[in-house]
């Protein structure tokens, strides 16, 4: 069995906010689908309750 070394064993976690904002300016992000109420950079998000993976993005999210 592979192990991790260093892992909180939290799947939730952010793109950090710099990296977002560089890749915001030239993309124009409207929908974060993997986010939570704390995390999302977008007005539209889906949290793992909606199954963001599951859903069409072309509509935008919540």
């Amino acid at each position: 069995m592979d192990r991790v070394l260093l892992s909180t064993g939290n799947n939730s976690w952010g793109t950090p906010q710099k990296f977002f904002d560089r890749l915001n300016q030239v993309f124009r992000f409207t929908l974060d689908p993997c986010a939570d109420e704390n995390n999302h950079k977008c007005d539209k998000f889906y949290t793992v309750q909606d199954d963001g993976l599951s859903q069409n993005w072309g509509g935008g999210g919540k």
